[in-house]
């Protein structure tokens, strides 16, 4: 339901403004926004804003730069003494309730206090947060409602968290996957308040909070973006950062029924992300397979979703399958195997010739084997002619003379052990 709740907000943002627009964007690679990375623990007194909206970081007591700060990328390191404020104002960017969503690449250090990468605040506390919270775990708050939090954070370790708020919930993301939704509650934004980098700075001007770690990058956007857009972004910035992110898509079944001469297979999904589709691999021994077929998929969703697939032509006894799930960018995974036991029936009978005026060959493709007897029924149900067979099994040819009948439609039935078949036979002069 929460996965659910999030993918309607995500898409709540696209229909409320035409396109999406980048507020601010703090890159911890380029802080100075010039391509070229300071020196290895040189002091960063401007982090400069790349979105081209002006709103620097700057003032208040300047972090370091660390050089390989997360995997051997350029961070902006915070000891528990340092903060920014940008110039991006809340109150003059959004009205009351306006969707946006923020991206926050950070490594937490520490966690014996709540530790604030960022915060825009209205009259009554830090409305807009991503905090490294005193409990270890990634908090995310908008306007004046309760904070909501995700699961426990390691420490050293480099996190994606994806927050995005409108006007009544806000949710959360740590990693790609949804971690919370609260409905939110609003204060007064107070004019002209700015955006704190590594610390809250309270309305009344009180600094505490102060984060320890490294900030890699924080992208805030309008909610023009649609579910779409936030997928590529948070793609590109798991990239760039070389974040150890698995999020398959959440297969919860996969089967197989035999049906006649076919099988039909099976498979749910709780959740996608990413995911262009499936192939349908097939084998008779599960070590060497073929791709039989592609089913596409959804896409990122947080519904439920079904598939199904006919495979026309399986082999005689087991069948194993499994599923190659595919991301847009080239990513696959497996599925685990299953196997479904095709015992088809492929006996049949012909007569022929069919019209007959003598002699009928019965032609009996079947696995049993023994006596067999035809029996020949007349128009009006009446038994007019029997004859027995033996069954060779694979394939048997038994002929047997029709001198004596009349001109009509008969009906031949054939039976061998526990097989029964019935066929159709015209009579001729």
């Amino acid at each position: 339901m929460k996965k659910l709740l999030l993918l309607f907000i995500l898409l709540s943002f696209s229909l409320v403004l035409p396109s999406q627009t980048l507020l601010l964007w703090l890159d911890g690679a380029d802080p100075e926004n010039d391509g070229t990375p300071p020196a290895n623990g040189s002091t960063i007194t401007t982090w400069s804003d790349k979105s081209g909206n002006g709103h620097d970081a700057t003032g208040g007591i300047s972090p370091s730069y660390n050089s390989t700060g997360l995997n051997s990328i350029g961070t902006v390191s915070f000891t528990g003494s340092e903060y920014l404020e940008s110039t991006f104002d809340w109150e003059t960017t959004f009205n009351l309730g306006d969707p946006y969503v923020a991206f926050t690449v950070f490594i937490p250090t520490d966690f014996t206090d709540n530790r604030v990468m960022w915060a825009g605040r209205p009259g009554n506390g830090p409305s807009h947060a991503g905090t490294a919270t005193i409990t270890g775990r990634f908090q995310g708050r908008s306007y004046s409602g309760t904070p909501f939090l995700t699961s426990t954070l390691t420490a050293n370790t480099g996190y994606l968290g994806t927050f995005g708020s409108n006007s009544t919930t806000s949710s959360l993301f740590l990693n790609l996957e949804c971690a919370a939704e609260t409905p939110g509650t609003y204060g007064a934004f107070n004019v002209g308040f700015s955006t704190s980098v590594g610390a809250n700075i309270s309305s009344i001007g009180g600094i505490s909070n102060f984060f320890i770690g490294e900030i890699a990058e924080i992208r805030i956007y309008d909610g023009g973006l649609t579910t779409t857009q936030i997928t590529n972004i948070e793609t590109e910035l798991t990239n760039k950062w070389g974040l150890c992110i698995v999020l398959p898509v959440e297969l919860t079944d996969f089967s197989g029924v035999a049906l006649q001469d076919k099988i039909q297979l099976s498979w749910q999904t709780a959740s996608e992300y990413n995911n262009s589709g499936f192939e349908i691999e097939h084998g008779n021994d599960a070590r060497n397979w073929t791709t039989i077929d592609f089913v596409k998929g959804e896409g990122t969703t947080f519904e439920q979703q079904s598939y199904s697939l006919i495979h026309s032509s399986p082999h005689q006894g087991l069948n194993y399958y499994r599923l190659k799930q595919l991301d847009f960018d080239g990513q696959f995974t497996y599925s685990p195997i299953i196997s479904v036991n095709h015992q088809s029936d492929l006996s049949h009978i012909s007569l022929f010739p069919n019209p007959v005026r003598h002699v009928v060959t019965l032609h009996l493709q079947t696995d049993f084997t023994g006596k067999g007897a035809v029996h020949l029924y007349g128009p009006l149900g009446q038994l007019v002619q029997r004859h027995m067979f033996l069954g060779e099994g694979i394939k048997t040819n038994y002929s047997f003379d029709l001198d004596g009948l009349a001109a009509g439609v008969y009906l031949a039935i054939v039976q061998i052990g526990p097989k029964k078949w019935e066929e159709r036979l015209v009579v001729k002069n």
